[in-house]
């Protein structure tokens, strides 16, 4: 299908503006490439559906993969403002909106800050942005006031969860003065915007979820934070988000923190890390005495304060003893744990044998479900009755049941997802305990068990929950081939099985063969021997470090035990220049290595792994990548070995299926810290022989930038 004539002539139109507004400025023929083939795979999404008000939403169709794009595209090709050109347009066109969602912190505030504005004011549309951020980042103003009212009251009903930390006169004059600084419009009600620090323990008084807030209802509705920001999104032509909130969106159904999928473009930037972070969206846990503790709360308010708030004291007490009965059963789990001994604790973890529970947790498993189903019941009765009631001390109570129906949804999810049995064939589900020691609070030096349960891979889910629902998502990042392919990207997503998936690899606007070189030097020590891998890395990185002369050098280890031993064993000279990962935060380390480089000083930076991923060390920031190892990752979570163990089921190899794609792409990353314009140059030394002896090893090879062998 070809590009329509009316896209054509808009992404025409919106370059020339960019060129007029911005003199030098040049489209690259990769991102020329990037805006097209957006803009053509979302021209093929079906017609918004028109309906009146108060008419039902008919059912969206399944996305099939047709408007679906994975798009890889190097560093320097221009991938913000091609996908916001090509996805915008199409957006503009069909009267969608589009969602921009990254992976991390730090591109979020560049897109909003920078990268957005910019398109915007130089495109020549009228387009709208808004960043979305989860309810609990909001204040909310019925329960600001009541805690700037009397914060020593916020324990009435018992949700605090430490003595020690309660509010008190200090917290209500702090909240007196949010309140006032709120309903002055000086302070939006974002937590980020905060213009006093406050404990997660201390802001949690004044935010809410979405089990006690009453919408509508509420007195402040008019006013709420949340409220506020949620229309702004909804109202938006572009939404910015990161893959958290988006992931949060597809749990809930879609559509409730975001604009409806179906109506929704979607650009996933950085989105190579998309399953990994689906995997932990989907994933329970809960601590086992902190959740007993909870539901003996629970029991004695609802006996305390449930007859005389809810006017049902049947269902208050049937509350109260289903609660009660809870507490025991944990405490029954509880034991159950401490009985296992340290054996079974040998890292502070024990997996279930063969990721089913024992025998004798079988019925105690099915009693934790059932009774937290009971309560999460009667107490979504309770909330329900306490919404319709006007007085402060009813919308405390509400809000503090709304806090106990989470910590109970949190229980029944979690053995809910600890007690489904494995199937014959189907992708696992990790379950483990962990020990949690208690460092501060109540019972200090004692300990606490909890439950988890995690899928191995979200495949299914992400396809299920989103890929389907949405009218077109483009998935884009520098690096989201590898071993010069997207299948192990296509299986983790399960966006194989959306056949009619387009993907597209785009060249690299840099001439890596003139700009870089490579080195493999022999220093006479295999990577599998550590000790001696180590000493020969320490005894080669003076002369490594002399070939960078006066420009940065990068080295990248994947265990910080190394990267320690290395960094202890170096000349004096080579220390006083050195910066390690840890020792300072990121942005102070980077200024701290950039003011040595403009003083014409050498300067060397020790990092791990997500070093190797979002630092820009452009020019003489860094002339020279070194890694040290290469970066396998070793089974050693829960997560990991139970996939290692189905995969050995299978017959299949965790090493080749999982550990050497995943080194690739790592590989891939690093080696692309060191060509960042078309003006830089500089040398990729590699210091594992595994890479040129191994068949995985010239996999890798294969896959990384084509600089010339020296």
């Amino acid at each position: 299908m070809a590009l329509p004539t009316n896209y054509i002539a808009e992404i025409k139109r919106i370059l020339d503006s960019i060129s007029t507004n911005l003199p030098g400025y040049v489209t690259r023929q990769s991102q020329k490439r990037m805006i097209a083939a957006i803009a053509e795979v979302l021209s093929r999404a079906p017609a918004v559906v028109e309906r009146k008000e108060g008419e039902e939403r008919p059912e969206p169709p399944i996305n099939d993969g047709s408007t679906i794009l994975c798009v890889q595209g190097p560093t320097g090709v221009g991938k913000s403002l091609g996908y916001l050109i090509g996805a915008a347009v199409a957006a503009k066109l069909q009267g969608r909106k589009l969602i921009v969602s990254s992976a991390t912190v730090a591109l979020q505030e560049q897109l909003v800050g920078r990268d957005v504005p910019f398109f915007v004011k130089n495109s020549g549309l009228a387009l709208t942005c808004a960043i979305a951020k989860g309810r609990g980042r909001y204040t909310c103003h019925s329960k600001l006031r009541r805690a700037a009212g009397n914060a020593a009251q916020d324990d009435m009903f018992g949700v605090e969860e430490d003595a020690s930390e309660k509010a008190n006169a200090a917290d209500a004059k702090v909240y007196a003065g949010l309140l006032s600084e709120y309903e002055a419009g000086r302070w939006s009600g974002d937590r980020d915007e905060l213009p006093n620090f406050l404990s997660d323990k201390s802001w949690s008084a004044i935010t809410t979820d979405r089990h006690s807030c009453i919408n509508k209802k509420c007195p402040d509705y008019g006013t709420c934070a949340q409220m506020k920001a949620r229309n702004s999104v909804r109202q938006s032509d572009i939404v910015v988000a990161n893959h958290d909130i988006l992931l949060a969106d597809m749990a809930l159904g879609g559509g409730v923190i975001l604009p409806a999928p179906e109506d929704s473009f979607y650009v996933l930037d950085e989105g190579h890390h998309i399953a990994q972070k689906a995997v932990g969206a989907f994933a329970q846990q809960h601590h086992v005495d902190a959740g007993k503790l909870m539901m003996q709360k629970l029991s004695d308010i609802s006996a305390k304060y449930g007859q005389s708030f809810l006017d049902q004291s049947v269902l208050a007490i049937n509350i109260s003893d289903d609660a009660e009965y809870l507490a025991e059963s944990l405490d029954e789990a509880y034991t159950m744990f401490a009985n296992l001994g340290d054996k079974f604790f040998a890292d502070k973890v024990w997996r279930f044998p063969e990721n089913r529970l024992p025998e004798a947790a079988e019925t105690l498993a099915s009693n934790i479900i059932k009774t937290s189903q009971s309560i999460l019941k009667r107490l979504a009765e309770a909330l329900e009755f306490l919404k319709k009631q006007d007085s402060v001390l009813s919308q405390k109570f509400l809000s503090d049941l709304g806090f106990y129906f989470g910590k109970t949804e949190s229980i029944y999810e979690t053995w809910s997802m600890v007690y489904e049995k494995p199937v014959d064939g189907s992708m696992p589900i990790a379950k483990w305990v962990a020990i949690d020691e208690r460092k501060t609070g109540r019972e200090k030096g004692s300990v606490d068990f909890v439950v988890n349960a995690s899928p191995v891979v979200a495949a299914d889910m992400l396809v299920k929950s989103f890929f389907e629902q949405a009218a077109g998502v483009i998935v884009t990042s520098a690096t989201l081939m590898t071993l010069g392919n997207f299948d192990q990207l296509l299986r983790e997503t399960g966006l194989n099985t959306l056949l009619k998936t387009s993907l597209l690899s785009l060249p690299s606007p840099f001439n890596h063969a003139e700009q870089g070189e490579m080195s493999i030097p022999d220093i006479n020590a295999g990577a599998q021997d550590s000790v001696a891998h180590t000493a020969a890395i320490a005894k080669h990185m003076p002369r490594l470090v002399e070939y960078s002369g006066n420009k940065g050098t990068l080295v990248l280890f994947s265990s910080r035990k190394q990267m320690t031993e290395v960094a202890e064993a170096l000349p004096a000279w080579l220390r006083s220049i050195l910066l390690i990962q840890g020792d300072r935060s990121k942005n102070a380390l980077l200024e701290l290595h950039y003011e040595q480089i403009r003083s014409g000083n050498p300067s060397v930076i020790f990092g791990l792994q997500s070093f190797s991923e979002g630092l820009d060390l452009p020019g003489d920031a860094c002339g020279h990548v070194i890694i040290a190892k290469l970066p396998f990752a070793v089974p050693n979570d829960p997560v990991q070995e139970t996939l290692s163990e189905w995969l050995e089921a299978q017959n299949k190899s965790y090493f080749m299926e999982i550990a050497v794609p995943q080194a690739c792409l790592r590989m891939i990353q690093a080696a692309g810290r060191l060509i960042r314009t078309e003006k830089d140059t500089g040398r990729l030394t590699i210091l594992d022989d595994r890479i040129k002896k191994k068949r995985y090893g010239k996999m890798i090879l294969d896959s990384l930038p084509p600089f010339r062998m020296v």
